[in-house]
């Protein structure tokens, strides 16, 4: 039981560690907005909120080896309304943690990578025991005509939840509960 807990507070841990205050870019700041409208997106199972994400021509390849890869705005956001869907269905809520260890970024395009933390809470009737997952993602973006950034690639795979847990995250976004803090791209 001591390890169960230890567990869980780790990975509470996880989704709310802070990091020191330092001045990031106005592009930082667009991008990182992006990943709280995902996590936000998942919170809510809220597929329509993701569209606006997404360029119109978008590529996707899921983590899921039985998914092909998905182009095009409209055809993820079907896809995540499935997931989204299936998670209603059952009565249980998700929520996602993104720990963004690299960052390039150029006139009209930006590139992530790192890891990414799921977390799937069941409904209280169906005595299942919270589960987690964790896996690596790369992140191509491009800026639309109005000059915001909006996801052109998204791209993810499995890894081993020590991965996430250990990852530094090297890009941090403002904190809404504390001001003139910053904390690490994580829900």
């Amino acid at each position: 039981m001591k390890i169960k807990i230890s567990i869980v507070l780790l990975l509470v841990g996880a989704f709310l560690s802070v990091a020191p205050a330092f001045s990031a870019s106005p592009e930082d700041k667009q991008l990182n907005q992006i990943y709280h409208q995902i996590s936000h997106s998942y919170e809510n199972l809220d597929a329509t909120n993701l569209a606006q994400l997404y360029s119109k021509q978008a590529s996707y390849v899921p983590a899921a080896s039985h998914r092909e890869i998905i182009i095009g705005r409209d055809n993820i956001v079907d896809i995540y309304e499935e997931i989204f869907k299936k998670i209603k269905n059952k009565q249980a809520k998700i929520k996602v943690g993104f720990r963004t260890i690299s960052r390039q970024i150029g006139k009209n395009y930006a590139n992530d990578v790192g890891y990414y933390l799921v977390e799937v809470i069941p409904s209280t009737s169906s005595e299942q025991p919270l589960s987690h997952f964790a896996g690596k993602f790369a992140m191509g973006f491009v800026k639309n005509k109005s000059g915001q950034w909006q996801i052109n690639l998204d791209t993810a795979n499995k890894a081993e939840l020590n991965m996430y847990l250990s990852a530094k995250a090297q890009i941090h976004t403002p904190n809404d509960n504390a001001p003139n803090s910053l904390q690490t791209i994580e829900p």
